[in-house]
């Protein structure tokens, strides 16, 4: 059954603007070693760190918390399998609030253009895995 829903649009020259000011600060800070990896491996690697950017902005909209409750960015990491298709894992508090809500996984799609990037984001609810 569906718990939530989330989409999220962002600018991508925004997000561009502050990897060129803040580097490796900013990355380290946002994005996981393994979603850094992914977009840097791409021609068009501002493209797909916005796009990983506004999945975890749907995420949260999704979960209905927002930025509250001590959430990181890097709590919310974009996978992408072997097909393409974007899957999401939460770590940290992300995943104990999801846990505390019955949600079991996130389903998400990514799309970005030249000058946007775009994510929606499904709360998922039904039984979580033992850890």
């Amino acid at each position: 059954m569906i718990a939530g829903l989330g989409t999220d649009i962002v600018e991508i020259v925004r997000i561009g603007e502050m990897i060129e000011r803040h580097g490796e600060l900013f990355l380290e800070r946002v994005y996981t070693d393994q979603e850094i990896v992914y977009c840097q491996k791409r021609a068009a690697s501002y493209q797909h760190f916005a796009g990983r950017w506004a999945a975890k902005e749907a995420v949260l909209k999704a979960l209905g918390t927002g930025w509250a409750k001590g959430i990181g960015w890097r709590d919310i990491e974009v996978v992408s399998l072997p097909s393409g298709r974007p899957e999401i894992q939460v770590h940290g508090v992300v995943k104990e609030l999801a846990a505390d809500r019955g949600i079991a996984s996130f389903l998400c799609s990514i799309s970005h253009c030249r000058s946007h990037a775009t994510a929606t984001a499904i709360a998922v609810e039904g039984l979580l895995p033992h850890d």
